[in-house]
């Protein structure tokens, strides 16, 4: 046990040291793309957020008679706008956001904007003033501002080093007795008042224990999205590499004189998803193509979960996409994406990764400082107290991690 107790210390110590900085970095900009939509909103809230008005909603075929028609209009030289794509909302104040298809003599493009339901006019067109921030920001998480494939390398394996130094902290986190009511006290409760090294100590240590269990979620499900060793590692584990994606069989559609309204295909949606709090609707292209329908705002709300196929002249259901359908494994591999956004059950998730996210900035900023400390920095070392889990002096001052006895 001795010798266990070194080891953890040490590989705490030092993959701390190895991997901080780059997590400091990771957790940073993981923190800005989750207050990503509250910024957005901030900056641009026409983007989002309607003036109070107290005119009906459109219907879905007048609000997209108006758009083409009020975007063809806007353009000097003839235009021909369709729209592509929309994201709709059942709340009156929410802008709607809608993609375009445009053409002229000369070329064809394609724009985004967002609409206001009541008006069927644009309030705003093209990337917001923070994408490009974001972007960057984007950028620096996933790649480091580094060559993409040096980049993605860097983080992975920080990410994996950094699971290592979770583990090891909550390891040496663990009182030494393990029957006393103090020491456990004092390992799940921070101590400010006594001295800044204290301090320091305890925002390592205390923090780090809550918050370890997500930060190991968020370096594991990282590792496994920058490394493609430790996704195929994965996926021939659960049996993801065998398992096959069933194909959507799409029924034929009945013969039909007539065009139904897209408001009755909706109301024939709101149907199937009673609990939608919107949808993302992909019109088809060509004659013949199904028109895709997929409900937002549920359990596991990401790219095509449960895609409704339906057929655009009839109005008839021809099949549907679902996730329960999927073999476990593929099932598994959808979440970690979501997982890993923390956007997998909504805002409440967002937020306790938020938190998370800026604790793992602490960690590394107290790790680093308590290793100044341990150095002879700073002066004299934290009091032992006989009561508390520092069971020695080497021990206040471990590396940088998550959970320490440091």
């Amino acid at each position: 046990m001795k010798y266990f107790k070194i080891v953890t210390k040490l590989l705490h110590r030092y993959l701390g040291w190895i991997s901080g900085i780059v997590v400091f970095i990771l957790c940073v900009t993981g923190l800005l793309l989750l207050i990503q939509p509250e910024v957005e909103r901030f900056v641009e809230p026409r983007r989002f957020v309607l003036p109070k008005n107290d005119a009906p909603v459109l219907s879905i075929d007048e609000l997209i008679a108006e758009l083409e028609r009020s975007e063809s209009e806007s353009f000097d030289e003839p235009t021909t706008v369709r729209v592509t794509w929309l994201r709709s909302s059942k709340s009156p104040r929410r802008a709607w956001n809608v993609s375009f298809s445009a053409r002229d003599s000369r070329d064809s493009w394609n724009y985004q904007g967002f609409a206001d339901p009541r008006t069927g006019r644009c309030v705003a067109w093209g990337a917001s003033r923070t994408s490009n921030f974001f972007f960057s920001v984007r950028r620096l998480h996933v790649f480091l501002w580094l060559p993409p494939k040096i980049g993605r390398q860097v983080a992975g394996y920080s990410c994996l080093i950094f699971a290592l130094v979770l583990i090891t902290g909550f390891i040496r986190w663990i009182p030494n007795k393990l029957g006393s009511a103090k020491q456990w006290k004092n390992a799940l409760t921070l101590q400010l008042r006594k001295g800044a090294k204290r301090a320091i100590y305890d925002l390592h240590n205390v923090l780090g224990f809550y918050a370890a269990l997500v930060l190991l979620l968020l370096a594991l499900t990282g590792a496994y999205l920058a490394l493609p060793g430790v996704r195929n590692f994965w996926n021939h584990a659960i049996g993801a590499d065998v398992a096959k994606r069933p194909q959507v069989k799409l029924r034929s559609p009945e013969p039909s004189d007539e065009t139904v309204a897209l408001a009755t295909i909706l109301e024939r949606q709101d149907e199937q998803t009673p609990r939608a709090k919107g949808y993302s609707i992909r019109f088809p292209s060509k004659n013949g193509q199904a028109l895709e329908i997929t409900p937002r705002g549920g359990f596991v709300d990401f790219a095509r979960q449960n895609c409704h196929y339906w057929d655009r002249k009839s109005g008839t259901l021809l099949g549907v996409e679902r996730y329960a359908d999927l073999p476990t494994p593929l099932k598994i591999n959808a979440l970690l994406l979501p997982l890993h956004k923390g956007v997998l059950f909504g805002d409440a998730t967002r937020y306790l990764f938020l938190l998370c996210c800026a604790t793992g900035c602490i960690l590394a900023a107290t790790g680093y400082m308590l290793t100044w400390n341990r150095l002879g920095g700073s002066g004299k070392n934290v009091k032992k107290e006989p009561t508390t889990n520092v069971a020695d002096s080497d021990n206040k001052s471990d590396g940088n991690s998550t959970t320490t006895k440091d």
